[in-house]
């Protein structure tokens, strides 16, 4: 007896050898299976290899990559396939994909049903080409957790997601940026039986006018609903009442860059336990209610960019009561007043606390008072593009926390001194152009700040290039546009340029030779227009993204591999320079290229009729020329031209490419 039950449990092991390994209890077969099945319908567009671990080799999926089990159930409770690097940041602070074609895609296989007790799916990042979200993702009855993020899933979303009653995290959201908007939602009824959803992303879908006007009262009926960002997604305006206003756990409300066209409705600000509300890049219109003081829970309020919004002064007043409010955003909102008189906002008990104040692109008045320097955890103050003028106060520089410093196109004047910025020492940001601020150091001043942005622009910084800008490492834009530089750039220039990612020197007298090639570790913004930099245009322009060399006096050919040596090339303008030689047909191979404009230079020989495939191309500008023959009609098919340039060149027309009024429309 003793040894048949041996024999029997021997047996057992032996047969579930696939279900155990030396380590101890793995997944189950079905699962395995059900992961595989998954994987062979996947592609991995960027060849990165994630899913090699994906194999009979390897029994255990447990181990697989992305892979989580229940330790004690054995199941495969997580899916996590995000791709870690879907993008990059440029100069701008926006991201760029870094291949379109990265990540994985392909098709989805239902034998993912077999993991029933799934509850964490996140393919955030990848790119499935537009093809819809999976109806059968409904199904997951178990899910807490789904991410489907910049995933490049298209068309509508199924409301069969609303199956998913025990979801507490929802993200649908594409970046802005990167993409148009792909996903579409046309009814939001759907979002009422998510009765444990805690965190929505939907940002840059479209909703539709059913959706627009459900998802308030959805969301309001979700009792645990504590975070909603719904950036970009065409909204209508907000209903004007509720009946009942339930939003009792919601902390964040992001609704920017919507354009709602109405007032803001009362019982917004009912919602008091809001902590981050942003309502920027909006139509927002009218007063903003005095209610707005009861919300002390804020720590972040952004209003910017709603030109209609008006913020009189008892009800700036009422701001100081927001005792915990750590960001306080209200550029673009027309507030005329004179700086000094909102000192009774700032002189209470949001002082101590308030970290970021931006209240550029008003009428702001006046001096810079000196209760400024009461400000003393202020890490960004934002100013720029208000009527502020006179020396700046000396209690400026005793807010030594401060990161960001933007004071540009003002009526600023007075001197600005080593000794003032001594105490700058987390200094990353520094905007003084368009004043009459002088900046007076010595020639081997080393700042105790690293930048990553600076623009001095518009006001006298020459003629000599700024030797102490060579000290600066880190810095990613670099605005010297009209700031009176005559200087040849020093031989230093480029190298410590390379890291750059926004680089504007236009409207100086700066002279010399560029080198012949221009390397960027980053994806750049490349401005060096209006100077008399000469000689050849450089042979590549690794990571350029625009570049602009117009009104120099370069000379030589155009780059013929163009295509090889600026491939993420957008717009690029070489117009009134010296350049000869033809135009090649690897101009035609630049896929994302809008803008091309080559005016006023001497080329020569016929337009390549390659331009046809160019679906990005907007602008085309080849006037002023020395070129020939016959313009091809392919030059006209492009789907987004808009302005096509050929003027002044020794060309004719086929007439049978055209109707005489399309004829008559295009030549000078």
């Amino acid at each position: 007896m003793l040894l048949t039950l041996y024999i029997q449990l021997s047996s057992n092991t032996v047969l579930n050898s696939s279900d155990t390994n030396y380590y101890g209890i793995t997944c189950f077969n079905v699962e395995r299976e059900a992961l595989l099945r998954f994987k062979a319908g996947l592609l991995d567009h960027g060849n990165q290899l994630r899913l090699s671990s994906w194999n009979f080799l390897e029994p255990n999926c447990c181990l697989w990559e992305g892979v989580q089990c229940d330790n004690t159930t054995r199941h495969v409770i997580k899916l996590d396939l995000h791709n870690p690097h879907p993008f990059i940041i440029d100069g701008w602070g926006y991201p760029v994909m870094r291949n379109n074609s990265a990540g994985l895609g392909g098709k989805i296989n239902p034998s993912l049903l077999s993991l029933k007790y799934l509850v964490h799916l996140d393919l955030s990042g990848n790119n499935f080409n537009v093809t819809p979200i999976p109806k059968f993702i409904g199904s997951f009855k178990e899910l807490t957790y789904l991410n489907l993020s910049n995933a490049r899933f298209g068309g509508t979303i199924p409301p069969s997601l609303g199956n998913l009653t025990k979801l507490q995290d929802l993200d649908l959201s594409s970046t802005v940026y990167i993409d148009e908007s792909l996903l579409e939602m046309h009814d939001a009824k759907w979002l009422f039986q998510l009765h444990a959803l805690e965190d929505l992303d939907m940002s840059n879908v479209i909703f539709e006018k059913d959706a627009s006007d459900q998802w308030v009262h959805a969301l309001n009926s979700l009792p645990s609903i504590a975070k909603i960002t719904l950036e970009n997604c065409n909204l209508n305006p907000l209903p004007p009442t509720l009946h009942h206003v339930n939003f009792t756990s919601l902390s964040f409300f992001d609704l920017s860059d919507n354009h709602i066209n109405s007032t803001i409705p009362s019982w917004l600000f009912k919602i008091t336990s809001l902590q981050h509300l942003d309502l920027s890049s909006n139509n927002f219109h009218g007063h903003v209610p005095n209610s707005i003081g009861n919300m002390t829970s804020l720590r972040f309020l952004d209003l910017t960019d709603n030109h209609g919004l008006h913020m009189s002064g008892n009800i700036l007043i009422e701001l100081k009561n927001l005792c915990k409010l750590q960001t306080l955003n209200l550029g673009y909102m027309n507030i005329k007043h004179r700086f000094s008189d909102l000192g009774v906002i700032f002189s209470g008990c949001m002082k101590d606390n308030l970290q970021e104040l931006r209240l550029y692109g008003n009428t702001l008045m006046g001096h810079l008072p000196s209760w400024i320097g009461n400000l003393t955890s202020l890490r960004c103050l934002g100013l720029s593009q208000n009527s502020l003028y006179g020396p700046l106060p000396q209690s400026l520089w005793q807010l030594s926390a401060l990161q960001k410093l933007h004071l540009g196109s003002n009526a600023f004047n007075g001197t600005v001194t080593e000794t003032d910025l001594h105490d700058f020492t987390r200094l990353e940001s520094l905007d003084i152009a368009f004043n009459a601020l002088v900046l007076n150091v010595s020639i081997n001043w080393v700042p105790p700040f690293q930048l990553k942005g600076l623009d001095m622009s518009g006001r006298p910084v020459g003629p000599a290039f700024p030797a102490w800008l060579r000290t600066q490492k880190t810095l990613v834009r670099l605005f010297l546009s009209q700031a009176g530089i005559s200087d040849t750039l020093p031989n230093w220039f480029w190298d410590w340029a390379s890291t750059i990612s926004v680089l504007v020197l236009s409207h100086n007298g700066m002279k010399g030779k560029l080198p012949t090639s221009l390397e960027f570790g980053v994806v750049a913004y490349l401005v060096l227009s209006s100077n008399f930099f000469e000689g050849p245009i450089p042979n590549s322009f690794l990571n350029v993204r625009s570049l602009d060399l117009s009104n120099n006096s370069l000379a030589g050919t155009l780059p013929s591999k163009i295509n090889e040596t600026i491939p993420i090339l957008d717009t690029i303008d070489l117009s009134n320079n010296k350049i000869n030689g033809t135009i090649s047909s690897t101009w035609c191979e630049l896929e994302n290229l809008s803008q091309l404009i080559l005016s006023n230079n001497s080329l020569s020989g016929i337009i390549p009729t390659c331009f046809r495939n160019n679906s990005n191309l907007v602008v085309l500008d080849f006037s002023i020329n020395h070129l020939s023959g016959h313009v091809p009609a392919s030059i006209f098919l492009p789907p987004a031209l808009e302005i096509l340039l050929l003027s002044r060149n020794n060309l004719f027309w086929i007439y049978s490419f055209f109707h005489k009024e399309m004829r008559e429309s295009i030549l000078p």
